[in-house]
């Protein structure tokens, strides 16, 4: 099935919460800088969807690493496998 068809079955409240963190089509991500807050929510949302991959963002100990430990993370992005 087509993501965008997938994506319109989305309830009015995903898409409520998920477009203000929609990425612009120069990232690779579909969302991003989403607050942790609503991880378990987006998850429950996307795992229907198909196959997505979660990056956490926040702050980085270590200026070579390009991810972050759940444990410390403040917001998240989604990216499409």
């Amino acid at each position: 099935m087509d993501k965008i068809v997938q994506l319109a079955g989305l309830e009015k409240t995903a898409h409520a919460i998920l477009d203000q963190y929609s990425s612009s089509a120069l990232e690779a991500s579909v969302w991003n800088n989403i607050p942790i807050k609503h991880l378990e929510q987006v998850r429950a949302w996307i795992k229907p969807l198909g196959n997505f991959r979660i990056v956490y963002r926040g702050p980085r100990y270590d200026w070579l690493r390009s991810w972050t430990k759940k444990s410390d993370a403040v917001g998240f992005s989604v990216y499409e496998r």
